[in-house]
């Protein structure tokens, strides 16, 4: 499988960004409750798997395995 070259820098920037929001975000030095954990850890995951839907949903037109995609919408038999 190739990995086009616009998904590449789509990586990159995404990495940039979320460094570049990290160091904003905590300017001051602070001690870092669970809450605030808990809300940077899910906005770190949701990132990624938007990302990773979007660039799923870009380069792939049929599924790869129609038996896999039965079971993951729940049918699986």
């Amino acid at each position: 499988m190739t990995v086009p070259l616009w998904a590449w820098f789509a990586v990159l920037g995404v990495i940039l960004l979320m460094l570049a929001v990290d160091q904003v975000a905590h300017r001051r030095a602070h001690v870092i409750g669970v809450r605030e954990a808990a809300v940077w850890s899910i906005v770190g995951v949701t990132l990624g798997v938007a990302f990773g839907v979007l660039v799923w949903t870009l380069t792939t037109s049929t599924p790869r395995n129609p038996a896999f995609s039965r079971c993951f919408v729940g049918s699986c038999r």
